[in-house]
């Protein structure tokens, strides 16, 4: 049997758009879907007693594995089949409020430090020469003077005055900075100081000066540092970005991209030993019980830059989810770009991090976007039975993902059919109305599972992609698990788990 892969990588990203747009679908009588009206209801009514003082959050009970079977078919070709491992705590869970957290210059000192292994850290600053300022100027000048060239890139005369007006400016700027400008440069000892953004870049300097719609901010601030390091490069990058629409904090310590790590990969070590590196790092750190490892990686190095290359080494990425307060958060799908404009609050991507091992070697450590808990705003919630869950699933799939979804895509779909492998109970992050900078973590239930279409030139259903290898014979890729819906625990909610509420 043979399926159109574009069609099928269709299918999994209108996966995001249908539940983008389930808060707005025509619901059942006992739909409530989560927004910024009914999200203050929930953690004071639903969720339980808010207000008191210093409430706190007893530890998570055990987790339990059940399994679960059961089949709802709304149409003769369509069907959402679930057998599944259902996971949860063996206890009630808590309410938290939550925000951004910023890392502090001493967390930034004592996290790279762990990797420099005791080498002097250098402040990592791309500072320009007199020289090399020189010949930038005299590129702006000839760029600038270039009325034709300006023209024709800005595709009318008022564009390229604009454009000939910030050339000029710019020559200004790097006029200024020429006289500050060292015939050499050699860097200093890092001061474990966060510094404005342009204090690292030259170009940034001259950037926040000139208009320019794709400039960094200078709300960002950071520390950046390297260290030789057994013969390798390390390189460190945190920042914290403030700003209240778009805020960001990260911390990412890295060999140089030059390295040979990441241009050939390691050639020793197993899945398990990778794992068990990236372990022993974060239990130096005292990060051992902040994260739950969610998956782990084989990313193979090739000789060429074609795939079907010889392999020459390997690395693998672990990623992990984040716990708070000993709660893991639901596995679901980062936020985009796109869904910036439909949001009613800010935009913060969940926390995450990754370690990347080559050789049994960390090569990589990136962790971005941390949250603070403030506040228990309910330490035991009220929640829905797993029956009730169940049966607000059954509804709620008739309306996300009816026969027409899959048409969306492929008008020829015949007969589809999801299937539900995995359902847990953890925190959902909910952003809370009119308080761009804080969140509500709840508890939530999450489904996954995989779509598979049968056309009309099929027999069977087809849950993964066909592709050609290298000798040109059809391979089926493994289907992917995608996060299918999420229901607030404690009202059965539709979690639109694209925007964030």
């Amino acid at each position: 049997m043979k399926m159109n892969q574009k069609r099928i990588s269709m299918l999994a990203l209108c996966l995001g758009i249908t539940l983008a747009f389930s808060a707005c679908q025509q619901s059942p009588e006992k739909e409530v879907v989560v927004g910024k009206e009914t999200m203050q209801n929930q953690t004071s009514g639903a969720a339980g007693k808010t207000g008191d003082s210093n409430p706190t959050a007893a530890a998570p009970g055990a987790l339990q594995e059940t399994a679960y079977q059961k089949s709802f078919e709304p149409a003769d070709n369509l069907r959402y089949v679930v057998d599944a491992t259902v996971t949860s705590y063996d206890s009630s869970m808590p309410v938290f409020r939550a925000k951004p957290y910023e890392f502090t210059a001493e967390e930034v000192r004592t996290l790279t430090e762990y990797f420099f292994q005791g080498e002097t850290a250098y402040e990592n600053r791309s500072i320009l020469t007199k020289e090399q300022i020189e010949k930038r100027i005299l590129e702006l000048t000839q760029w600038a003077s270039d009325t034709e060239g300006l023209l024709v890139c800005a595709g009318n005369e008022q564009e390229a005055q604009k454009m000939k007006e910030n050339y000029e400016q710019q020559i200004q700027t790097w006029k200024t900075l020429y006289e500050s400008a060292p015939e050499t440069y050699q860097p200093n000892e890092c001061d474990w100081e966060f510094h404005p953004e342009s204090y690292f870049y030259d170009e940034m300097s001259v950037v926040d000066q000139t208009p320019s719609e794709g400039g960094m901010t200078a709300e960002a601030s950071c520390i950046r540092a390297t260290a030789a390091v057994g013969g390798h490069t390390l390189e460190m990058d945190a920042v914290n970005r403030t700003s209240d629409s778009d805020p960001s904090h990260s911390f990412l310590l890295a060999r140089s991209w030059e390295d040979d790590a990441w241009n050939k990969g390691g050639t020793t070590g197993t899945e398990e030993e990778a794992i068990a590196r990236a372990g022993e790092c974060l239990k130096a750190l005292g990060l051992d019980s902040r994260w739950t490892q969610k998956d782990c990686t084989r990313i193979p190095v090739y000789a060429g830059c074609r795939e079907d290359a010889p392999e020459s080494g390997y690395y693998y990425t672990i990623t992990y989810l984040p716990l708070y307060n000993g709660y893991s958060l639901s596995d679901l799908p980062q936020p985009t770009d796109e869904s910036k404009k439909e949001q009613y609050a800010m935009f913060y991507e969940y926390e995450s991090l990754t370690i990347t091992v080559a050789g049994n070697e960390i090569i990589q450590f990136s962790w971005s976007n941390p949250l603070e808990i403030t506040s228990v705003e309910n330490a035991g919630a009220t929640e829905l039975s797993f029956d009730q869950i169940m049966e607000r699933f059954g509804e709620q799939m008739e309306l996300s993902y009816p026969i027409d979804w899959f048409r969306l895509v492929q008008a020829d779909v015949q007969e589809a059919e999801i299937r539900i492998s995995k359902i847990q109970r953890n925190l959902a992050r909910i952003q809370i109305p009119d308080a761009d900078m804080e969140f509500y973590l709840i508890p939530a239930w999450s489904f996954y599972g995989i779509v598979g279409t049968r056309d009309s030139g099929s027999q069977d259903l087809s849950f993964g992609t066909k592709s050609l290898d290298s000798e040109g014979n059809s391979v089926q890729t493994e289907p992917y698990v995608h996060a299918i819906l999420a229901f607030n625990a404690m009202d059965g909610s539709v979690i639109n788990i694209i925007q964030g509420y």
